[in-house]
């Protein structure tokens, strides 16, 4: 079968692995385009793999009363690769229907919750900011509507008592996805896929979780267990929401694009929504996940985050002469320094 994949990072790299793998065609890959001179993990995959690959900045134009249309230009290019099935395993990007609707078994979508329930872009948060007893995954059929078409298949797990956005993603939501979209696809070629309308009963859509200042303050009246689960359900979102990609413990932010610009747009976040008072200095010295953590801590406590002091020490060589002179390092905050790693 000729699969077009539309998405984007590693979850879309591995969903196109395994398509690869059970033998069908991927004829084309439809990702984001460049950011920063940075291909996105799937363009590289598919190019690597010879496959070809297209990077549009949109696919729609805006036109009167804020209706979109699709750019003709856009459809002809995507109708000349002969697909026969959209696989769009993460997309953040709005898809037209005439896109969806265009192959001959149409398009099917990866969703991170049991659907009809939380639908929307930040599906994992609500699920545990909700204190939902299970989680899961939907692999739907796309129609015009906001996570709204047919099912194909889903697949559950139990929300564990300390389980965050990043544990309950990497533990199952990531793997079990991968296997589900793959599945899924054997199902259509095999002529076995059903179409299970969604109930209507249970149907819930929440806000993405950044979109409104007021959705990630702590509300202290609420009891105990709704503020752990709502501290569990936000983790991450500040440099997700800057990077556009899962995070996990060892994520460096330079290393994942993030720039000059997205620093100071990094530090206000943390300003304002941890309260921490961050200096940009503190992200470079900092640039991943669980250093940047322990520097909002660290700074939460009252203390500098990272300070050096040297002295210069000149040193002999051993043929005689002299070496330029070297710092001894000395951390403000001995005790306190817990970053295995640490950038001068």
């Amino acid at each position: 079968m000729k699969i077009a994949v539309i998405g984007q990072s590693a979850f879309g790299v591995d969903v196109y692995k395994a398509l690869r793998k059970n033998g069908h065609e991927v004829v084309v890959v439809f990702t984001i385009p460049d950011k920063n001179g940075r291909e996105d993990l799937l363009a590289l995959e598919a190019a690597k793999d010879g496959v070809p690959v297209q990077k549009p900045a949109r696919w729609r134009k805006k036109i009167a009363d804020g209706k979109f249309e699709i750019l003709p230009d856009m459809l002809k290019l995507y109708l000349s690769y002969g697909a026969e099935l959209n696989v769009l395993p993460f997309c953040t990007q709005f898809i037209p229907i005439e896109v969806i609707e265009a192959p001959k078994y149409k398009s099917i979508i990866y969703h991170p919750s049991i659907l009809p329930k939380h639908r929307g872009a930040s599906a994992i948060n609500w699920t545990i900011i909700e204190g939902d007893e299970e989680a899961g995954l939907s692999i739907f059929w796309a129609d015009d509507g906001l996570d709204t078409g047919p099912l194909l298949l889903q697949k559950k797990c139990k929300v564990e008592e300390n389980d965050t956005l990043n544990t309950l993603y990497t533990r199952f939501l990531y793997p079990a996805g991968v296997k589900a979209m793959a599945e899924a696809v054997d199902l259509i070629a095999a002529g076995k896929a059903p179409r299970i309308v969604q109930p209507t009963e249970g149907a819930t859509y929440e806000p993405y979780i950044t979109a409104k200042p007021e959705l990630a303050e702590i509300d202290w009246k609420k009891t105990q267990q709704q503020l752990h689960n709502f501290i569990r359900g936000n983790d991450k979102k500040i440099w997700e929401s800057i990077l556009k990609q899962p995070i996990s413990e060892d994520t460096d932010f330079f290393e994942s694009g993030g720039t000059s610009a997205d620093v100071t747009r990094l530090v206000e976040e943390i300003k304002f929504k941890a309260k921490a008072e961050l200096e940009n200095t503190d992200v470079y010295m900092a640039p991943k996940f669980g250093e940047s953590v322990d520097a909002v801590i660290m700074k939460l406590r009252g203390g500098d985050v990272i300070t050096v002091e040297y002295d210069p020490v000149s040193s002999e060589r051993v043929r005689g002469g002299k070496i330029p002179q070297s710092p001894i390092i000395r951390w403000s905050n001995p005790h306190e320094f817990k970053s295995k790693s640490c950038r001068l």
